[in-house]
């Protein structure tokens, strides 16, 4: 009986110091369109407008992202959160794909500026901004560490 108090009292140590990252998924797209569009206004292009398949299959590829430990365009229909092998399969024609990490306590602004950021110093994935009229963003936490957490991102485009 005693091992067991000490057994709990150990495993509820644990618990005590693990920190749980609460997305703001809404403040989260309202940012980056907002970065996207101010983008595309910049270099002639009409600014997009949100939409919410775009947003649902831009948060079930960050799951199946996150679910897999990958960043791939492409997804196995042998894993968890299989929704269509590639982006075109999975009703849209363009996305942006990204993991990244940021320590706890990073607004949701931030998070959007850094991923927006890393998107567009990237050619391909600049490009990709400059496409479509309709966009989502979808966000899945991947792993919670001491001070930080990583992301799994994904912006898709129709």
């Amino acid at each position: 009986m005693k091992k067991l108090v000490v057994l709990l009292f150990i495993l509820s140590s644990f618990n005590a110091f693990s920190q749980k990252v609460n997305l703001d998924l809404d403040s989260l797209r309202f940012y980056m369109l907002k970065y996207v569009n101010e983008f595309r206004t910049d270099v002639g292009f009409h600014e997009l407008q949100s939409d919410s398949f775009c947003n649902q299959a831009a948060q079930n590829h960050s799951f199946y992202m996150a679910k897999n430990g990958v960043c791939s365009h492409r997804e196995d229909s042998r894993k968890e959160g299989f929704t269509g092998r590639t982006p075109f399969d999975r009703g849209v024609y363009g996305e942006n794909a990204q993991m990244n990490i940021f320590f706890y306590g990073t607004s949701s602004k931030v998070i959007a500026k850094v991923l927006f950021e890393a998107w567009k110093a990237s050619p391909p994935h600049n490009d990709g901004m400059k496409a479509g009229q309709y966009f989502g963003l979808g966000v899945e936490v991947t792993l919670e560490m001491d001070d930080r957490f990583s992301v799994a991102a994904t912006q898709t485009f129709k």
